[in-house]
């Protein structure tokens, strides 16, 4: 979506513009967060782009899917057979204690893409009066491989938080 607004930081404001990213889900999406996943925007230098998502547990593979958009704008949807996430390295929050996978080699067919936090810290730490949490880990990454590109990565599920007290 197209952004203009006033971003305010130590008592001086910028007026900024750009392109922002609305992202909502609904449902009952506690077993979701409870077992954990994750989700990858990619989009490449050569206008195509991937949505990819990996719930965890040992068998994910009804919980794994995706999908490639062409540069003509065709989507196409992937089977959890079709790609594969491995993880390259792990992260630990010096706030939370929390370990995150940092750094994935995603495979796409016969394509295979580097994905690397462009910053490491990128936890989110909800602090609600109703909810303890979430933590969760999203951020910008940089893709490299025989396409560059940039990407946008969430991860959920690592940080278990304490349940609310009634």
């Amino acid at each position: 979506m197209a952004t203009t607004g006033t971003l305010s930081i130590k008592d001086k404001s910028y007026k900024v513009t750009g392109t922002s990213w609305f992202d909502r889900q609904y449902g009952e999406l506690f077993q979701a967060i409870d077992k954990g996943w994750q989700w990858f925007a990619i989009e490449l230098a050569d206008n195509r782009q991937f949505m990819l998502f990996d719930f965890n547990g040992e068998d994910a593979t009804v919980e794994k899917s995706g999908s490639i958009t062409d540069v003509q704008g065709r989507t196409t949807n992937l089977a959890a057979h079709q790609f594969d996430v491995a993880i390259l390295d792990y992260w630990t929050s010096p706030t939370t204690g929390c370990t995150y996978p940092a750094g994935w080699t995603v495979t796409i067919g016969s394509e295979t893409f580097t994905v690397q936090p462009a910053v490491q810290n990128q936890e989110l730490r909800g602090s609600h009066s109703f909810w303890v949490g979430p933590v969760y880990w999203e951020g910008a990454c940089t893709v490299s491989g025989a396409v560059s590109g940039q990407a946008y990565v969430e991860l959920n599920g690592y940080c278990k938080c304490p349940k609310p007290a009634h």
